[in-house]
């Protein structure tokens, strides 16, 4: 079965065979069928271990709700037409390339292995410059100071190396607003489009996206943005600026109108983790305006104007746990709590661990995490 997932994604009908079957799906009745087929296996796979959190038991069904939601979001999406034929095709290619061989199996993997004893980072977060154009209280990347970001040979290098060394499938862009990054004449959209081989995400507060960036980005079709949130209209201007939160309805309107898939991204602080986990704030965000998924990432007092009492309470980081696993389960919603969810993927991803991931901001620090300022090393000089 390997030999024959390998032939098949290194041979010539690949992407016939994929842009058909991404194609079929947009035949409703075809992938209603499929979804009513798959969601009863991963319904009953899903069973095992009810039991204390953090059993294999436990995780293996974790894993099971996240596929159904997230093959309940696609089928809502392809359903409600809000991903083009296009992005989805190269999506489908891209993910599948990146799940056909494991880790172990590549030939980078292995070299790297061989010298470390261990599997690479699967992917590599980096924030390439720290313009921005918002002045957030409690932004975890203090920007303030002189303008700074990677040079462009650097940024290409990186990222080239990430891919040829390590096998790297994805990259994710932070900030800074990265939709600022300039460098010889270069945006972050060229970095992209560069490298039509990887996935890319993108966290954003949404400003820079008009029609003609939301167009560009369907063209790529291997660009997901995740939206900057705090709540709903107040929560978000409150925190990010008067009319910001029309501003980001704006950008999700461009981005639902050309196909291209996106999600929000909140910060989960002491005073807004339950309205951010309201029906409310989820039938707005995934009913109305067709967010694909969530990222949930709880404050952590580091940045501009950190403050501790801004942190949940641990009575709220276990309410937190319980209200996402059951919008995930209930309601379908592809929901992922960096804190939280930390055992379905074997814990903390970060310090490039096996599977996980390295941090590199805009003054080419390399870090082990995007919460975590400590650098020893500088990536210019590496």
């Amino acid at each position: 079965m390997r030999w024959l997932g390998r032939k098949f994604f290194e041979g010539p009908l690949r992407g016939p065979l994929l842009r058909a079957g991404s194609r079929l799906l947009y035949l409703d009745r075809l992938r209603r069928t499929l979804v009513r087929a798959i969601d009863p296996w991963l319904r009953r796979a899903g069973r095992h271990g009810r039991s204390v959190h953090g059993s294999a038991g436990r995780i293996q069904r974790e894993r099971m709700l996240m596929a159904r939601a997230v093959l309940r979001t696609v089928d809502r999406m392809i359903e409600g037409r809000q991903i083009s034929p296009h992005v989805m095709c190269v999506i489908t290619d891209l993910w599948s390339r990146a799940w056909s061989l494991s880790a172990r199996q590549r030939p980078d993997s292995r070299r790297f292995r061989e010298v470390n004893g261990s599997d690479p980072p699967w992917f590599l977060v980096l924030s390439p410059g720290n313009a921005c154009n918002l002045n957030c209280p409690g932004f975890y990347a203090d920007g303030r100071g002189a303008p700074a970001c990677l040079p462009w040979p650097v940024l290409e290098r990186v990222m080239a190396e990430a891919k040829d060394l390590w096998g790297v499938p994805l990259f994710v862009f932070s900030g800074g607003e990265p939709l600022l990054y300039r460098s010889e004449g270069k945006g972050l959209l060229d970095v992209v489009e560069r490298h039509p081989d990887s996935l890319f995400l993108m966290f954003t507060n949404g400003t820079q996206i008009d029609e003609g960036v939301a167009r560009r980005m369907e063209r790529m079709g291997n660009l997901t943005p995740a939206l900057s949130v705090e709540g709903l209209q107040a929560s978000t201007d409150r925190r990010r600026g008067a009319g910001h939160f029309e501003r980001t309805l704006e950008a999700m309107s461009k981005l639902r109108e050309t196909g291209v898939p996106f999600g929000i991204s909140v910060t989960i602080t002491r005073g807004n983790f339950a309205e951010v986990l309201s029906d409310r704030f989820l039938d707005f965000f995934f009913e109305e305006q067709g967010a694909f998924y969530g990222f949930y990432f709880h404050y952590m007092p580091i940045g501009r104007q950190a403050c501790l009492d801004w942190m949940p309470t641990p009575a709220q980081r276990v309410e937190v746990w319980r209200r996402t696993w059951e919008v995930i389960e209930r309601r379908g919603i592809f929901l992922f709590d960096f804190w939280n969810h930390g055992p379905m993927v074997g814990g903390c991803m970060s310090a490039g661990r096996q599977g996980g991931y390295l941090y590199i901001d805009w003054d080419g620090r390399v870090m082990p995490c995007v919460f975590t300022p400590y650098a020893v090393a500088d990536i210019r000089e590496v």
